[in-house]
């Protein structure tokens, strides 16, 4: 309709209706940029807000997992502790100063891990597809990639843990007897079973390389608990973000 009315006018060299259609035509291009513009805009916020609450979601999960790994690499170095003060005891007196189900309880303390906290699910997906612009706050960006990375350094350093402690989990693990689980049910209804039954306290005490072994086993926890931590602290800095987002 615009297009026919210019022509007319050019026929007739109406030039005031000539610039009078070219300034609506110009203004309705403009107008609709901006509406389109205002439609991308609006459709970005809805995914951020939605992306914020996905992402809430998964760093409260994580600082839970955290928290719960960081009680158990605790509970492993205090176990460690009192399995060798109760070696150079039982080395010195030839009697265990504690119990044998209060042995057995270290002694199953010890052998168990908590494998790191993962990524973040959401996260992933923002990286992957690209959507990770939605995010308008640089500081969170920033933070949500420090975890990521944490994250994975952490899994390395497991790995690495798991290959160090091997030899000294076989020497503490043969002066005990396994049990062993009925069902895969069972594993999965009892992740927190404990894996030995019994204990051969004064084998164990006289063997030369349990002391190491245990030793071992309480110092790459602390490394490993500290890593559990520093995940913890850049997860809660995340959701302190998220929590404030607009």
């Amino acid at each position: 309709m615009i297009l026919r009315r210019i022509i007319a006018h050019l026929r007739k060299q109406e030039w005031t209706a000539i610039g009078i259609d070219f300034v609506i035509v110009v203004v309705g291009v403009f107008v609709g940029l901006q509406v389109q513009s205002w439609n991308e805009s609006r459709q970005d916020r809805v995914q951020e807000r939605m992306y914020i609450e996905r992402l809430a979601r998964d760093f409260t999960a994580i600082e839970d997992r955290t928290e719960f790994a960081n009680d158990k690499w605790l509970a492993v170095i205090e176990a460690s502790r009192r399995l060798l003060a109760d070696i150079d005891a039982f080395n010195a007196t030839g009697r265990a100063s504690r119990t044998q189900e209060e042995i057995l309880a270290d002694v199953n303390n010890i052998q168990g891990t908590r494998i790191p906290a993962p990524r973040a699910a959401t996260f992933v997906e923002l990286l992957s597809t690209g959507e990770i612009r939605v995010l308008r706050d640089e500081a969170l960006r920033d933070a949500l990639l420090a975890y990521d990375t944490q994250a994975h350094f952490a899994l390395v350093a497991y790995n690495v843990l798991v290959d160090r402690t091997r030899d000294a989990t076989v020497a503490v693990g043969s002066h005990a007897e396994v049990s062993l689980p009925d069902t895969l049910e069972n594993i999965n209804d009892n992740p927190n079973r404990e894996y030995f039954q019994s204990i051969d306290f004064p084998a164990l005490a006289r063997d030369p390389r349990s002391r190491a072994a245990i030793s071992l086993l309480g110092a790459t926890a602390g490394n490993q608990g500290g890593l559990s931590m520093a995940q913890r602290e850049n997860a809660r800095r995340v959701l302190e973000m998220l929590e404030a987002a607009p």
